[in-house]
C-alpha cells in the first residue's frame, strides 16, 4: 500500500509574502517606466495587459491591478514552493 505524505508548510507567513510581491511589483513597475531615461525601449506594461480588456476604464487601471495581481501571485507561489528549503 503506497502512504501519501502531506506536505505542510507551517512557516509561511502570507503577509510577509503579500508584502513582498507588492513591494516586488512596484520596483518592476518604476524600473520598466524608468529604462527610456538609460535607452531602453519603453515598455508600458499597464497599457499593454489593460487593452486587451474591452473596457469602458482607462488602461492603465485595469493593467494596473491585473500587473498587480500577477506580481503578488508569483510571489505568493515563490513563497509556497521555496519556504520548506529556505
Amino acid at each position: 500500500m503506497i502512504r501519501r505524505r502531506i506536505v505542510v508548510i507551517k512557516s509561511l507567513e502570507f503577509r510577509r509574502a503579500l508584502l513582498a510581491g507588492f513591494l516586488g511589483t512596484a520596483a518592476m513597475t518604476l524600473l520598466m517606466y524608468g529604462w527610456p531615461l538609460i535607452g531602453f525601449p519603453r515598455m508600458d506594461i499597464m497599457v499593454a495587459l489593460g487593452g486587451a480588456f474591452p473596457l469602458d476604464l482607462s488602461p492603465y487601471v485595469v493593467g494596473a491591478v491585473i500587473h498587480l495581481g500577477i506580481g503578488i501571485a508569483f510571489a505568493l507561489i515563490y513563497a509556497f514552493l521555496f519556504d520548506p528549503w529556505l
